[in-house]
């Protein structure tokens, strides 16, 4: 219950942000968002400072929440921890904005304007990081869907001599449970256990029907052959 209410504090996170971007920026005549930056709403000078300070730090609390949330959601997944290693990092960056604030337009620039720009793109590159890193712990979760190959952990034993199975409808270990070991085949399944649907079978065609006799009438006429053989063989030892 606590983790899932520290993974909630990311979406609160930005719907708060998104609000600060609109309401703030309300509250300053004369302030432009297609022409001017975020930054300048909470610049040393602007009307706006106190109350985007306010609620920033608000917001840097709620992604610090949520990047601790996604930690402790890991579970193992060496990428996803990282995410939430980044994201609090994040967090952390953004407590330290207020301390580093730029000035409006048009004054001297100072010391603080140089840490902002530093800041800037330190959170950029923590942003591009927890997005690769997300992206790879994604992949790693839904790449076994996507893997044919035989060593794939996550496949059933689906049954018949031909190419498809003859049961449509029944599940993998419904088809395999009534014939032998030795007419099972393998065959990938869709998903990461057993109980799925099997695929629906495609039309056996004539050429598989008749390779399958020939299969079986030479397996039953080539035993009289062999005895014939073995039978000259004897003749001619003795």
């Amino acid at each position: 219950m606590a983790r899932r209410s520290l993974l909630v504090c990311g979406i609160m996170s930005s719907l708060l942000y998104v609000g600060m971007n609109v309401v703030v920026a309300m509250r300053w005549e004369g302030y432009s968002s297609a022409s001017q930056t975020v930054s300048e709403l909470s610049a040393i000078g602007a009307p706006t400072r106190p109350l985007w300070v306010l609620l920033g730090i608000a917001y840097t609390l709620l992604v610090t929440a949520f990047g601790w949330g996604v930690w402790g959601s890991a579970r193992g997944s060496r990428p996803l921890r990282v995410v939430g290693g980044l994201v609090v990092a994040y967090g952390l960056v953004g407590l330290a904005w207020p301390f580093a604030p730029m000035h409006v337009r048009g004054a001297e620039l100072t010391l603080t304007d140089t840490m902002h720009i530093v800041f800037a793109i330190v959170t950029v590159l923590l942003t591009l990081l927890a997005i690769g890193f997300g992206a790879a712990a994604i992949w790693k979760a839904v790449s076994p869907l996507f893997h044919r190959e035989h060593g794939d952990p996550h496949r059933v034993w689906r049954s018949d001599r031909i190419r498809w199975p003859p049961d449509r409808g029944k599940s993998a270990h419904a088809v395999g449970r009534d014939l032998g070991a030795h007419q099972h085949r393998h065959f990938p399944l869709v998903g990461r256990g057993a109980g799925h649907r099997a695929p629906a079978p495609s039309a056996v065609s004539r050429q598989d029907r008749r390779s399958r006799e020939n299969h079986n009438s030479r397996r039953w006429t080539s035993r009289p052959r062999l005895r014939r053989g073995a039978r000259r063989v004897r003749a001619q030892l003795r």
